[in-house]
């Protein structure tokens, strides 16, 4: 061994770099029977690891827009899982940390983290998580999403894994027995959540106390799941983060026009699979970026550019819109965490106006995306209008385009179906993630975020990133962090996250959701705090308009 990786190992040692952990003893990593043949993990410092299991065959060849399908068995030889596997195949500008370090369309694995102690008999809670990133980019695989931290800290078995993404995942398009019939993506998470009923046990966990943890996409899905029975007896209850439930799902029609733009863009005839299966993946990739933003001049609901690829209303994975069967008190009778951060919008006004935006364009731009969306009634427009007015003190309206978005897409839809959830009688807690961090977290792309509580700000510290050295955390962040992690594991050990072995000094009470007190906590420094009626007023608003 050279001079180099000495250094660098002692380093790793020290906590001064986080490298991928490294086995203690040459051959005996945790070894675990599954039901398609044994798996040899590693052990760290902190837990047991298990990196890149199959949960299912390569989605390749004649299996690319097909449902998944269980991996082949690799019995009685021993599969060793010590090594990350592959993303799916994206073009990533993710926040540092977040993007994958190489893809391929062979890329439905997950991971495993445990206690170091855990065995068959501990029936621990189970995490389990589905990585956000518009349903086109992310991966489980990326260090930021590392469960050892949970694993070690919280003593809950801790599971990630990849899905397929954007037209690979989602794409509607052709007829007959060879059609793509899209939502490919949500399948793959059912079959990762059937996975883990039949085999966590093996590994130390409860396949009956199953928490799913997403944000964004993430997010999404679980809400998906939520409203579709053939997902209910996989978990027992969600934490969804930054779910945009203001943005309506496509319809059938609005997700075959995006396949044609796709096929267009491939020089493949509408509808043509055999032509669109013979291309590569990069191909696909460049392909559908094009396509999606085609989107901007040709969609029914223009704010559905900001998801360009995704679930749509097929009648089998998704009935109706998600916020829709919320309110009407329809989604499953489990409990759930959810919220937003308090500047959800920033990112996708910035990213999509690249320079300041005048008090006539504000409204230009304000009442074409509004017009389709709240179902051609101009009076709900011109409402609209007066209740987020331009500032004229201001060359830039592009804060108020913030607020707006934020509060329209993503706090007050998500209050909304709160609400009727709670109505189902079902214990709610309700977040707001309102922190800027003080650390250089967001990377070149994401400049405009920097002092902002911007979508995807808790990340670093619902995922504890401190423990794994990838942030500098001020010690106020090292107490925000420490909180949400004791919060979140709780939620998975006992469904109320203010009960469980977790207990922080400083935690406050987190009180459930309900239509009179619509309490809920504020995260933030130097102290998180439990709080009234979030965003009442306007969200009333909202209410009043009934368009989410």
């Amino acid at each position: 061994m050279g001079i180099l990786e000495n250094l660098r190992l002692v380093a790793c040692a020290l906590g001064l770099l986080w490298c991928d952990p490294v086995q203690i003893t040459a051959d005996s990593g945790p070894l675990i029977e599954t039901s398609f043949g044994k798996v040899q993990g590693l052990y760290t410092e902190k837990a047991r690891v298990f990196y890149g299991i199959p949960y299912a065959s390569a989605p390749t060849g004649p299996l690319r827009w097909k449902p998944p399908q269980d991996p082949a068995s690799w019995a009685p030889n021993v599969l060793q899982v010590t090594e990350k596997e592959a993303a799916c195949p994206q073009n990533c500008t993710l926040p540092p940390h977040m993007c994958p370090a190489k893809t391929d369309e062979d890329c439905l694995y997950m991971n495993i983290f445990t206690p170091m102690n855990a065995s068959e008999q501990s029936m621990l809670p189970v995490m389990m998580w589905i990585h956000g990133g518009q349903f086109i980019r992310g991966s489980s695989e990326v260090i930021l999403y590392d469960g050892q931290y949970y694993a070690n800290k919280t003593g809950v078995v801790v599971v990630t894994f990849n899905y397929r993404l954007g037209a690979l995942g989602f794409l509607l398009a052709g007829t007959g027995k060879n059609a793509s019939t899209g939502n490919y993506g949500i399948m793959d998470q059912r079959l990762a959540m059937q996975w883990v009923q039949e085999n966590i046990d093996a590994f130390g966990g409860d396949p009956k106390q199953v928490t799913l943890f997403g944000q964004s996409a993430g997010g999404m899905s679980i809400s998906v799941h939520l409203c579709n029975k053939q997902s209910a007896d996989l978990f027992k209850q969600g934490i969804i983060e930054s779910d945009p439930l203001g943005i309506p799902y496509r319809t059938q029609d609005e997700a075959t026009r995006l396949g044609n733009y796709f096929a267009e863009e491939l020089g493949c005839h509408h509808g043509d699979i055999t032509c669109m299966a013979g291309k590569q993946p990069q191909d696909i990739i460049v392909a559908q970026t094009k396509a999606g933003n085609k989107l901007q001049v040709s969609l029914k609901y223009p704010i559905e550019i900001f998801v360009p690829w995704g679930p749509h209303v097929d009648g089998m994975e998704l009935l109706e819109q998600t916020v829709d069967t919320f309110r009407k008190g329809n989604a499953q009778k489990k409990p759930i965490i959810i919220g937003t951060t308090s500047e959800e919008a920033v990112m996708y006004v910035y990213e999509g106006f690249g320079k300041p935006v005048s008090a006539l364009g504000y409204y230009e731009y304000l009442t074409g995306f509004l017009l389709p969306s709240l179902a051609i009634e101009p009076w709900k427009v011109l409402e609209v209008l007066r209740e987020y007015p331009a500032d004229k003190s201001s060359d830039d309206q592009r804060p108020i385009m913030a607020t707006l978005g934020t509060e329209w897409l993503f706090t007050c839809a998500n209050r909304a179906a709160v609400r009727g959830h709670v109505g189902a009688q079902n214990d709610v807690f309700l977040y707001q993630f309102a922190h800027a961090f003080s650390f250089p977290g967001w990377g070149p792309h994401f400049q405009f975020c920097v002092n902002h509580s911007c979508h995807g700000a808790e990340l670093p510290f619902s995922w504890h990133g401190n423990s794994m050295d990838l942030y500098t955390y001020t010690a106020e962040e090292v107490t925000l962090a420490d909180l949400m992690a004791c919060y979140w594991s709780n939620f998975a050990h006992t469904g109320n996250p203010n009960n469980g072995p977790c207990q922080e000094k400083s935690a406050p009470e987190w009180p459930a959701y309900n239509d009179d007190a619509r309490k809920y906590i504020n995260f933030q420094t130097p102290a998180s705090m439990a709080m009234q009626d979030l965003d009442g007023p306007s969200c009333d608003f909202w209410d009043s308009i009934n368009d989410y």
